[in-house]
């Protein structure tokens, strides 16, 4: 019994010993110490390179000294970016790119590699291919190309701009859009020995001055020279070959015939009185003459060339008797010349026929532009002379722009016919008489007053100057324009009837007070029925049917009045009023035009009564006045077109409408609505207004469009395959979007702009033909839990904006990046992205001080991160980012930020995450004390929190922060833990302590804290031998009972 009392007096000690001890010190866990990890960033030969000045290259690490014996060396790398890959500015310390392989995953708007202002760099045995210029050299000198390969880039191969003394040899350019080589503006360079083959436009393109062009070989392309000033002509062009046959140039020679049967391509520079006859040219090569006189050019055969005769800045030349054809820019083009004579040539099957530009006092005769783009293109020129050409079956007959004076006379158009385009009286006033379009004449009349014109008896009709005239029973078929009116008033056309014809069928150009009635105008090239200026018209029961633009376009045309026409199947709008005052369009039919039914894009005071649309709707674009229309009793699909002005506090039904359209409405719900084939929503300069559990499907429009209209929610709705995006919203402040669906929008899915302090939350887009979302210039949005999935760019792009949060969206599956950026100071945690065809995460120039954490990015084809900004922190609280391609240490990402993840994880991670929190210490009796973890899992479940050993709180937890106020506290130490786990039992945990004190004018009054955790360990380690030793005795004894 004794025993057992002092037993039970040590127990009691020892409790109480272990009560006080509580608050003065712990246990340590065996958690290791908290030590900042410092590893070696390892380098990539991915990425890419960007150098700013001299110092750069020793600062990144390249080999070298920059001198010339002992240049600095960046090679054997292999770049693929769509930007631009390697990036040198500002240098003159001796440089040379070595074997390297640069390319693009996409189409690509950049430069492969960019010299700018740049001395002694050299490029050497290097592949560069799918940019927009394979290598750009601007502003720079003695700089050397050698043995590199330019393929398939889209502008040139390789592009010196403002450069001296450079020198490109023993290189090749292949396939690329524009030029091999392009030179502008340059002095003493030269391109020799280089090969040349299959690109679009030219091998080598010339404009500049002293270059050498030696010993090239060309195979479909030529050598192509261009300039204003003769010494832009004049160079050292010699030993190059085009297609097995040398390139023959002369420079500056006076009086010699030519026979270019032997060779390639010829060209003259500075020559008079010289003769170039019996060539035969084909596959890129053709004639050149800049700055020449009294040449003749006679005799010639040119087939599958570029550019097959070009004469520039020359004068009194003879074109004559030469046959082009499929020549894939132009047959023959003259610019900057006079007193030149064009005959007996035949263009046929090219791009342009006869170009003439800048060229005055020039005569064209009997010549034959057949099955071309544009048979003839004149534009800005004077005193020309067209006499008895023939112009078939060109897509564009003859187009006469911009030009003075000119004289058309016995021209014979068949299948297309004559388009004037100007743009003041002058030049609508030419001599154009005896011609004939398809067999009939072609009416040209100036002046003309008070008279009836019988269309039947011409091929096509244009008025200039006249009045008061009536064109009527016309009947023209494969012409440019049926009937043009310029600055003709009060005329009138009826019942005529144009037919594929390739830019209009009607054109009244500042013709007012005009009446067409019962025309037809269908399946033409362009619009129906174009009226640029020409107010207080009417149209009256006509009819615009097939047409590949506009049915109507009515541009700049006052009080203009649309009654009882059919507008139908046209690829434009049906109706398309731009910037017109007091407009009116009643009693219309208009169906299945490609775009919209009616569009109104900044107009007033208008009318739109009584029309019915099927397969199309009403559309406005503008301000508030330009919105507020006079609109009632239209149909859409056999409902009510509902246009709203002025709401308060109002439902509406969408199922009794076939579109809606809300004007300063405030506090107005619209749901329910279903609208199919072209219907849609529309609200404008409405504040506080909702639309919810929508569906538009097919609209050739927008599927929801918010317009000014600030604190609007659309909750709920689906956009289906709609022509632009599925929903988009425009100068909305604090709208919210949530719960919305855009699937196969041509345009994309949905699209804020210039919107600030939005909210997009739990929205899909899928499967659109660009963007998933787009954010341009947005402020303060709030972007979570959204899913942009197998659409054909990013699947969220957010530009030029701010102080953006994009939380939990994901992002598959993408052709392009899974999130674009170019965004300041936001945050982007908790996003994934993976499988897209080009970046998980791109931060393009221009973002900078973002924070980015906790993202899981994987399976992006090209990378999973990128950085080109500036400051961007791709952690927070030692929590970094989710990577497929981590395999230990840090994870550097790509671009030329040089941004590193400190933390990463693994993108397989199944353990939450935790940021640990540091321990904490303050004194007693103050406040403003927490602790504040991070903690995160894709499937989150639960938390608890212990006080020593005790649970103190737990709860369910969602991945947001975890907060425990540790305010209160008595003097001491004072142990927390954490504990989260997710769905799957997988937990993580951290440890506090937090140590209170007694401020330092406090006097505790008491022996110090350290002498009292000191006595405190012996008692309680006396305390625990003690009790062993009495259980001991006690086990002993009851073992080995000893007798008394």
């Amino acid at each position: 019994m004794k025993r057992l009392t002092g037993l039970s007096f040590v127990l009691g000690l020892l409790l109480v010993i272990s009560t006080l001890t509580a608050h003065i010190f712990i246990v340590k866990s065996g958690k290791t110490p908290r030590n900042q990890r410092i590893l070696a960033i390892s380098e990539n030969d991915n990425e890419r390179i960007l150098i700013n000045d001299n110092s750069d290259f020793s600062e990144q690490g390249w080999p070298g000294s920059g001198t010339l014996e002992d240049p600095y060396i960046i090679q054997d790398l292999v770049i693929s970016s769509d930007y631009t890959c390697i990036e040198i500015r500002n240098t003159t310390a001796y440089f040379e790119i070595r074997n390297c392989t640069i390319s693009a995953d996409t189409e690509s708007l950049s430069n492969g590699i960019y010299f700018y202002k740049v001395e002694n760099g050299i490029i050497q045995d290097c592949l560069i291919r799918d940019h927009a210029r394979g290598v750009f050299i601007s502003s720079s000198r003695d700089c050397i190309l050698i043995n590199n390969t330019a393929i398939g880039n889209s502008e040139a191969g390789f592009l010196l701009s403002f450069c001296e003394n450079c020198q490109v040899m023993h290189s090749t350019a292949k396939r690329n859009l524009f030029a091999g080589f392009d030179a502008l503006y340059c002095q003493y360079c030269s391109f020799t020995d280089n090969t040349v083959s299959r690109n679009l436009e030219c091998g080598i393109y010339l404009k500049s001055e002293n270059c050498e062009v030696i010993n090239n070989t060309l195979v479909d392309n030529d050598i192509r020279l261009d300039g204003s000033r003769v010494s832009y002509w004049l160079h050292d062009i010699s030993g190059n070959i085009l297609n097995g046959k040398p390139v023959k140039y002369y420079r500056s020679i006076n009086s010699e015939d030519i026979d270019a049967s032997s060779y390639g391509e010829v060209i003259l520079a500075d020559c008079t009185d010289i003769s170039v006859a019996d060539g035969n040219f084909s596959q890129g090569g053709g004639i050149q003459l800049g700055h020449c006189s009294t040449c003749d050019l006679t005799g010639n055969t040119m087939s599958n060339s570029n550019l097959a005769f070009k004469l520039q800045g020359c004068t009194s030349c003879v074109i004559s008797d030469n046959m082009i054809t499929n020549s894939s820019n132009r047959g023959v083009f003259l610019s900057d010349c006079e007193q030149c004579t064009l005959t007996d040539n035949s263009v046929s099957h090219s791009k342009y026929g006869f170009d003439l530009r800048y060229t005055d006092d020039t005569v064209t005769e009997n010549n034959v532009a057949s099955k071309n783009e544009i048979g003839f293109h004149v534009r800005v020129c004077r005193d020309i002379t067209f006499t008895a050409n023939t112009i078939a079956e060109n897509e564009n007959g003859f187009i006469l722009a911009q030009s003075f004076t000119c004289v058309l006379e016995d021209n014979i158009f068949i299948e297309n016919g004559l388009l004037l385009a100007a743009s003041n009286m002058n030049e609508w006033i030419h001599e154009i008489r005896g011609n004939t379009v398809n067999g009939r004449s072609l009416g040209y009349f100036v002046d003309l007053e008070d008279f009836v014109l019988n269309g039947r008896f011409y091929g096509q009709i244009v008025l200039v100057n006249c009045r008061n005239v009536v064109v009527m029973d016309a009947m023209f078929v494969n012409v440019s324009i049926g009937i043009q009116l310029a600055y003709s008033p009060g005329c009138n056309l009826t019942n005529n009837n144009v037919t594929r014809s390739t830019y209009a069928a009607y054109h009244l150009f500042y013709s007012e007070n005009c009446i067409l009635k019962h025309n037809y105008a269908t399946y033409t090239s362009g619009y129906g029925f174009y009226s640029r200026g020409s107010h207080f018209c009417t149209y009256i029961n006509n009819t615009a049917n097939g047409n590949t633009d506009h049915g109507f376009y009515l541009d700049d045309s006052d009080y203009p009045c649309l009654d009882d026409c059919t507008i139908e199947n046209n690829g434009g709008h049906g109706i398309f009023v731009d910037m017109v005052d007091g407009f009116e369009l009643i009693d219309n039919r208009i169906t299945a035009n490609s775009k919209q039914g009616i569009h109104l894009a900044y107009c007033a005071n208008g009318t739109v009564k009584n029309n019915s649309l099927f397969g199309n709707s009403l559309s406005i674009v503008g301000s508030l006045r330009e919105w507020e229309q006079d609109v009632a009793d239209n149909t859409v699909n056999g409902k009510p077109l509902g246009y709203f002005r002025e709401l308060r506090n109002a439902k509406i039904d969408g199922t009794d409408f076939g579109q809606i359209l809300l004007l300063n409405c405030h506090n107005t719900t619209v749901s329910d609505a279903v609208f199919n084939d072209s219907g849609n929503v529309q609200l404008a300069y409405c504040t506080d207004c909702t639309v919810t559990n929508s569906t538009v499907a097919g609209s050739s429009y927008y599927g929801f469009r918010i317009e000014k209209s600030p604190n609007s929610t659309l909750k709920g709705n689906r956009a289906l395959n709609c022509t632009y995006v599925g929903f988009f919203v425009t100068h909305s402040p604090d709208s919210t979007l949530t719960e919305n669906h855009a699937i196969s929008g041509e345009s994309g899915g949905f699209f804020l702009i210039l919107s600030r302090n939005c909210i997009l939350n739990g929205n899909f887009a899928f499967e659109n033909g660009y963007d998933g979302f787009t954010i341009y210039e947005g402020t303060g949005c709030i972007i979570s839990l959204n899913n942009a999935s197998s659409n054909s760019n990013a699947g969220f792009s957010i530009q030029y904006s701010y102080s953006c949060d994009v939380i939990q969206n994901f992002a598959r599956n993408n052709s392009k990046d899974g999130f674009l950026l170019h965004l300041r100071e936001g945050v982007l945690s908790k996003n994934v992205a993976a499988y897209n065809q080009r970046y998980g995460m791109n931060l393009e120039e221009g973002s900078s001080n973002n924070q980015i954490y906790l993202n899981r990015l994987g399976f992006n084809t090209h990378s999973d991160g990128f950085d080109d900004g500036d400051s961007n922190i791709w952690e927070k609280d030692k929590l970094g980012n989710y990577w497929a391609g981590y395999s230990g240490g840090i994870y550097s990402i790509e671009g030329t930020a040089g941004s590193i993840d400190e933390h990463p994880f693994d993108f397989h991670r199944a353990k939450p995450v935790l940021s640990p929190q540091n321990d904490v210490e303050y004194y007693y009796n103050t406040t403003g004390h927490y602790l504040n973890w991070i903690a995160w899992d894709w499937d989150c479940k639960s938390y608890r929190i212990f006080y020593g050993y005790t649970p103190i709180l737990s709860g369910s937890w969602n991945g947001s922060s975890i907060i425990l106020d540790i305010n209160g506290l008595d003097v001491g130490i004072h142990r927390y833990t954490l504990i989260v786990c997710d769905q799957e039992n997988n937990f993580a945990t951290d440890t506090v302590e937090v140590v209170v004190k007694y401020p330092p004018d406090m006097t505790p009054g008491i022996l110090p804290m350290g002498t009292l955790r000191w006595l405190f360990q012996i008692m309680t380690v006396l305390a625990a031998v003690t009790v062993i030793s009495i259980l001991a005795i006690d086990y002993f004894e009851e073992k080995y009972p000893v007798e008394d």
